[in-house]
């Protein structure tokens, strides 16, 4: 039986090391979603594309459904420019992504998120937010690494 995964975040040093390892499954599909053309990318999308219409923005890339989503999607303060945009990407995009997967049929989900994730300080919380939110999806399995 071939399990679909869906990942978004694999440009990362832990989506790319998670992407090559999937790869190597003879009995696993990986649909890769990236901002950017990259090696790993299989499908290139708009992520506010993604926010404002999570299932339809899905659906063109993983027309068959999902079994199994996968997100190491994330960002610095530094990196985004601000609290804001971090916050964009570390949760509205994972949200938008998690929602859109589980609509799709998957049955799992597994995060990347951080040590001390809802603890003080805006990255924390960040973290702890978003954890917060994918459990409330009703996946029938969720992750947390």
């Amino acid at each position: 039986m071939t399990t679909r995964v869906l990942l978004i975040g694999g440009t990362g040093l832990i989506g790319r090391s998670v992407d090559a390892d999937l790869a190597k499954r003879p009995d696993t599909v990986v649909t890769s979603l990236t901002r950017r053309k990259s090696s790993c990318s299989d499908h290139v999308i708009d992520f506010e594309r993604l926010y404002a219409a999570p299932e339809v923005t899905l659906r063109t890339v993983a027309p068959t459904g999902a079994d199994v989503a996968i997100s190491c999607l994330g960002t610095t303060i530094r990196a985004a420019g601000s609290q804001t945009a971090m916050f964009r990407v570390d949760h509205d995009y994972v949200l938008a992504f998690a929602t859109a997967a589980h609509a799709l049929g998957a049955r799992q989900f597994i995060l990347v998120s951080s040590v001390g994730a809802g603890g003080p300080g805006f990255y924390l919380r960040t973290k702890g937010e978003i954890e917060r939110d994918i459990r409330a999806l009703g996946f029938s399995r969720v992750d947390i690494l």
